[in-house]
């Protein structure tokens, strides 16, 4: 090689040998070639000591020679072949592919020119500072350590300096002497040194030492010869000429033997005294002739000439061998001098692969599959690769072989493929000439990665890098800026009040509710609340309203959401705390608690009852009762004792009543009135017992019988006026007894010639009469019926159409009519029969009573009422069939079943038109609103914050690492305290939540979170009828009515239901129950019903589960167990007859029989007596209702025997038992 060349080296090294291209040359390795050429010494120095290193393009250069470099660009460089430079400060490191920025632990931001904000350190500023701040200077950005003050140590600065330690982290000891203290900030002792000195004594000085250390590196080349590695072999090169040397050169460093004398001329004279020159062209001369001694190879006299072609060695004396490819003989040796590219001894070898150039002893540096030229070493390189070496790949605008070709793809967005020539995408890129960028939301090689930035931050279409908007920060913009900050890269500083936060983003204050202003510093003004004071309170009378979630603060006596309500009955005061006094019903002021006695109390309390002749509020009105009655206090009505009516008490009972209320009816028979207090009887001249039933006894009469006959021995004494004869028509001793039948006339002598069994003779005068239930002419008189005398529709008595004439026998009374001569129109009621004879009712299924006008009552039905309906929830039944008569909202046989869905009112009839989800009542049609619509039917939306405590639902960002946190709040960040403690919140977990049944509290608004079966601002309300479960969204299932409980949905089925949707009745609903026969005592038999639908008979209760405690069989309540009786029976087991003057199912009716007859127990008809009749037994001969007068006293009367007027009685007859007349009884049979 020329000289001008200078010094180059060619240093190649394994790939793995090389550790960074900084280090010394194949650290680690060996080196594979190592070429010197010899040049000028100063040209072998370079920047990097005896050899000169760069690198660049992924190869290291020493001299002009390129080595590849190991994977990874260098620092500042990156992409596919590292020819993009990085923009990251900071000494960031960048993505050797995509360029991202990689920062050091306390920086941020896209170029990691960000330092992290106070009190934030590490990785993306992503940990918060755990230092005690108000003792620490600064928190380290990359490892969060904590710079103490002076005066405080500790990890977190916590703790104050031990005594004896002083500055900054409590790392400088005190130097003070013993017992003298030294501050902990500054160290100062008690006692100050002189300058320049310091310790105990003051005594030792200050001293600093320095260390250092140098490295070097020598290369020293040694001699003339050269250690080489070229080759196949190692060898010692061992002069100047066979190394290629050229006579007269200069080695790069001589040895210190070309300076040592010698004994001979020098090199280059001869002669005497060395004094000639020598003219050998560089070869030597005879010392002492001067004869050129030339070397082999050389000729002439000079040796200026080279042998002649095909001559070699000394004197050019020795023949070449044959040397092919046009390789010559070398003059000097005889060796066949080849041509560059072959080799051998003749040459006749072409160079080995990977060996070019003169005698082959040239390494080819052709690399990647490069073809070597054997002659001129020039490489030629596959394609995809260029350079002297093939050592470059083809940079991104050429591809090809010794990439030749021109690329197409976009420039700077992508390189082709240095072999095939299709464009290769840098990241960010693609397409087929890589023009098109990334879609949103890809980056990366063949965008095939997908960007993980969060909220809204805008992804490098190349590297994925994060651009974070304001209000955000991380690696992936997941993170919200710290409490306090704001804006880009989160370095500005909030300027709100205290413990408010402020926008992320744009640093505007986010007042919570119930603060206003550009700071948040003022509260909600009156009447207002919420966020930004934008909603009206809802607060009445008087109260004031929470300016958070606008909650009345109710006034003394008022409560509610509201304050619309009043303080329920026995509280009072604010908030309704404080239990009212008042006793006995009285009201309390809600406001002052003071009592309001109702009427009949007095006293603070009302703990007074009105003293007796004092009513009223207060006790401040006087009463004004009658014969020892007492008023009642409350209204001063006058209760009055027994006897005694009217509103002051001023009255006796009526006629026929006494007792207390006068509700008792006289049982005084002939006539005989009573004591309008006690009932005794007060018996009339004459009669005596103790329901005036008896005449005085023989010999004695008149008033209580306290009289004595002065009437002869034998002789009738009249029980009533003492007379001596007994009046026509009566006899006995005390003319007490009417003429037996078929007698009459004085002393009842005379015989009655009256024809026919329905016909009998007045006792007195003998004239005939028609007999109870009949009616025709009693003295051959024959009588035409007008056609209103059937059924009752003519009110008075018979009259004669005209003369007496001849006539068939009585006939029976037609319908209607009942009594002697069939002159009384019958009394019953509801279509109610008599009886022909006394006027009695027979009444009809479904009534009861003396003149069937009591219908049955509430529960019973068909004849004597002595059925139980089957009706259940409350239906009423048919009082003569029990059919059942359902309410609205139920349906079916015995109403059992509620109304289907979407129907309601009487038999279910209506359609429902409720909207959005709302239930319709069954009986009404009202529609109960789901949370968040209202109306009539539920056509309305809420406003906002009408809803209130609707379950909220928490989105989570796609992609979230964090573990999930409770529903109401995100996770604390990291290095934060935790979340307020149950039933606090706000700043400091200052403020108290309000939030009711159970309700969670959000900790920094203090929002509530209703519990399942609860709703409201403050979770106040329940959940609305229908409606149950977590913000009331679930709806109730349950049937017939049932509501079910609004926490759980659980159907809470009524008695007489079960199952989970209360779908079964206790028992199967039965048909009406048979009826079967029930003794009542004394040979009375009546029918009594089995039990109504639902459990079975004897049973009763949850489950029919209990047994009924009844006499005889009878029935009770299948939900109560209480004892249905029939009619005639009392008491807690049905084993009691009724009391005299009650009757009916259970004993229930009173009678209301006058003429002191009984009553039936079972049906309430009246048993006459003493001649009285109708349905009551208040009607006389007359007809008239009066009370009659007895026979005896009052003498018998005749009538017009055309009218048929006398009717024998057995109250006529004072000792005849008394019994009604049957329809056949005659005058000859007696009594019936």
């Amino acid at each position: 090689m020329a000289a001008s060349m200078g010094c180059t080296l060619w240093l190649l090294c394994p790939r793995d040998a090389l550790a960074t291209p900084w280090d010394p040359p194949c650290l680690g390795g060996s080196v594979l070639r190592l070429l010197v050429a010899q040049a000028s010494p100063d040209s072998c120095a370079g920047p990097g000591g005896p050899w000169s290193i760069s690198s660049g393009g992924g190869h290291v250069r020493v001299g002009s020679q390129e080595a590849p470099l190991p994977p990874g660009c260098p620092r500042g460089f990156y992409g596919k072949h590292c020819g993009k430079k990085c923009h990251c400060a900071n000494r960031g490191r960048c993505h050797r592919l995509y360029g991202a920025c990689l920062c050091d632990p306390g920086l941020y931001g896209r170029f990691c020119h960000l330092a992290c904000p106070p009190w934030a350190f590490g990785p993306g500023c992503s940990e918060e500072c755990q230092c005690e701040q108000r003792n620490t200077r600064a928190c380290d950005r990359r490892d969060g350590s904590c710079a103490c003050k002076a005066g405080f140590g500790g990890e977190r600065c916590q703790d104050e300096c031990q005594p004896g330690f002083f500055g900054p982290g409590c790392r400088q000891a005190c130097t003070c002497s013993p017992g003298v203290a030294c501050d902990p900030v500054s160290g100062q002792c008690g006692k100050q040194c002189p300058a320049g000195y310091q310790g105990a004594d003051c005594g030792q000085g200050a001293m600093l030492a320095f260390l250092s250390r140098e490295l070097s590196l020598q290369q020293h080349w040694g001699g003339r010869t050269v250690l080489g590695l070229a080759g196949p072999s190692l060898h010692r090169v061992a002069s100047p000429a066979r190394a290629g040397v050229r006579s007269g050169a200069v080695p790069c460093k001589p040895t210190r033997a070309a300076t040592a004398a010698l004994t001979e001329c020098p090199a280059g004279t001869f002669g005497r005294n060395c004094s000639g020159s020598c003219f050998c062209e560089g070869a030597p001369c005879d010392r002492v002739t001067g004869q050129c001694l030339c070397p082999p190879g050389r000729t002439g006299a000079d040796c200026g000439a080279d042998c002649p072609e095909g001559r070699w060695g000394l004197g050019c004396q020795e023949i070449c061998p044959e040397c092919e490819h046009g390789a010559s003989c070398e003059p000097e040796t005889g060796v066949c001098l080849c041509r560059p590219g072959f080799m051998g001894s003749r040459c006749q070898d072409t160079c080995p692969a990977g060996w070019f150039g003169p005698s082959c002893q040239m390494r080819c540096s052709c690399i990647n599959d490069g073809l070597c030229h054997p002659v001129t070493g020039r490489c030629s390189c596959a394609p995809g690769w260029t350079g002297l070496s093939c050592q470059r790949a083809c940079d991104s605008g050429h591809w090809g072989p010794d990439c030749s070709h021109t690329c197409n793809c976009s420039a700077g967005h992508g390189s082709c493929d240095a072999v095939s020539g299709l464009c290769l995408c840098e990241a960010g890129y693609v397409g087929p000439w890589c023009e098109q960028r990334c879609p949103q939301g890809y980056f990366g090689p063949g965008c095939g990665r997908q960007c993980q930035c969060e909220h809204g931050a805008a992804c490098d279409h190349v590297s994925g890098a994060c651009t974070c908007p304001a209000g955000w920060r991380g690696t992936f913009c997941e993170r919200a800026c710290p409490a306090g900050f704001f804006g880009v890269d989160c370095h500005r500083a909030c300027d709100c009040s205290t413990g408010v936060p402020c926008d992320a983003a744009n640093g505007s204050c986010l007042c919570p509710a119930g603060r206003r202003g550009p700071r948040c510093a003022q509260t909600c003004p009156a009447h207002t609340y919420g966020h930004n004071c934008s909603q009206a309170c809802s607060c009445f009378n008087g109260a004031s309203c929470d300016p958070v979630h606008g909650q009345c603060r109710c006034g003394p006596g008022w409560m509610g959401p509201t304050c619309l309500q009043a303080c329920p009955a026995g509280l009072y005061g604010e908030d309704c705390q404080h239990s009212c006094l008042c006793q006995n019903q009285g009201t309390c002021d809600p406001v002052s608690g003071h009592c309001t006695c109702p009427e009949g109390w007095a006293g603070l309390a009302c703990e007074k009852e009105c003293l007796p002749g004092f009513f009223g509020a207060g006790c401040q009105h006087v009463c004004g009762c009658l014969h020892g009655g007492l008023c009642d206090r409350h209204t001063g009505h006058c209760l009055c004792p027994a006897g005694w009516t009217g509103d002051k008490c001023q009255s006796p009972c009526p006629k026929g009543t006494f007792g207390v209320r006068c509700e008792g009816h006289c049982a005084c028979r002939r006539g005989a009135t009573c004591h309008h207090v006690t009932g005794a009887c007060l018996c009339p001249p004459g009669l005596r017992g103790l329901r005036c039933e008896n005449a005085c006894p023989p010999g004695w009469f008149g008033e209580a019988c306290a009289q004595r006959c002065q009437c002869p021995p034998g002789v009738a004494c009249h029980h009533v006026t003492g007379e001596c004869h007994c009046p026509p028509g009566f006899t006995g001793p005390g003319c007490e007894q009417a003429c037996p039948p078929g007698a009459f006339g004085e002393s009842c002598g005379q015989k009655c010639q009256c024809p026919g069994e329905n016909q009998a003779c007045h006792p007195a005068s003998g004239a005939c009469v028609c007999a109870a239930g009949y009616h025709g002419a009693a003295h051959a008189a024959r009588w035409a019926l007008g056609k209103d005398d059937v059924g009752g529709g003519r009110s008075g008595p018979l009259e004669p159409p005209g003369p007496w004439q001849l006539a068939p026998p009585p006939a029976g009374c037609p319908p209607g009519r009942f009594g002697p001569g069939c002159e009384q129109l019958c009394g019953c009621l509801n279509g109610g029969s008599c009886d022909a004879a006394t006027g009695a009712c027979h009444c009809p299924s479904g009534f009861l009573g003396s003149d069937c006008g009591l219908a049955c009552p509430h529960g019973r039905f068909g004849p004597g009422c002595a059925h139980v309906c089957g009706c259940g929830q409350g239906a009423a039944c048919d009082p003569v069939t029990g059919t059942c008569s359902c309410p609205p909202g139920r349906t079916g046989v015995h109403c059992e079943h509620g109304c289907p869905q979407n129907r309601f009112g009487a038999n279910c009839e209506h359609v429902c038109s409720c909207r959005n989800g709302g239930l319709c009542h069954a009986a009404n049609g009202s529609c109960s609103c789901g949370l968040g619509w209202t109306g009539l039917h539920c056509e309305l939306g809420e406003g906002p914050g009408e809803a209130a405590g609707l379950a909220r639902i928490r989105l989570v960002p796609r992609g979230q690492r964090r573990a999930p946190a409770l529903p109401w709040r995100e996770a604390d960040p990291p290095g934060l305290s935790p979340a307020c403690p149950a039933g606090r919140y706000g700043a400091a977990c200052r403020l108290q939540c309000s939030c009711r049944n159970h309700g969670a509290c959000e900790p920094s608004s203090g929002a509530c979170h209703c519990g399942p079966g609860f709703y409201g601002q403050a979770c106040e309300h329940p959940c609305p009828p229908g409606f149950h479960g977590a913000g009331c969204r679930g709806t109730c299932e349950c049937q017939h009515g049932a509501p079910c409980d609004p926490v759980s949905g659980r159907c809470l089925c009524p008695a007489g239901f079960r199952g989970q949707f209360c779908e079964k009745g206790e028992c199967p609903v039965r048909p009406r129950a048979p009826i079967r026969p029930l003794t009542l005592g004394a040979g009375q038999v009546m029918l009594s019903p089995l039990p109504p639908p639902g459990c079975e008979p004897g049973s009763f209760g949850e489950g029919c589960s209990r047994q009924c405690d009844c006499e005889d069989g009878v029935p009770c309540d299948p939900v109560t167990g209480h004892c249905l009786c029939p009619p005639g029976l009392t008491g807690a087991t049905c084993d009691l007859g009724c009391s005299r003057g009650f009757f009916g199912p259970g004993c229930a009716l009173r009678c209301s029989c006058g003429g002191g007859a009984d009553c039936d127990a079972v049906s309430g008809q009246c048993h006459c007596v003493d001649g009285y009749m109708g349905p009551m037994c208040q009607q006389g001969e007359s007809g008239s209702g009066e009370q009659r007068e007895d026979p005896v006293l009052a003498g018998p009367k005749v009538t017009s025997p055309a009218r048929c007027p006398w009717h024998l009685q057995a109250s006529d007859v004072p000792s005849v038992n008394l019994q009604p007349l049957d329809h056949g009884a005659g005058l000859g049979r007696g009594p019936a």
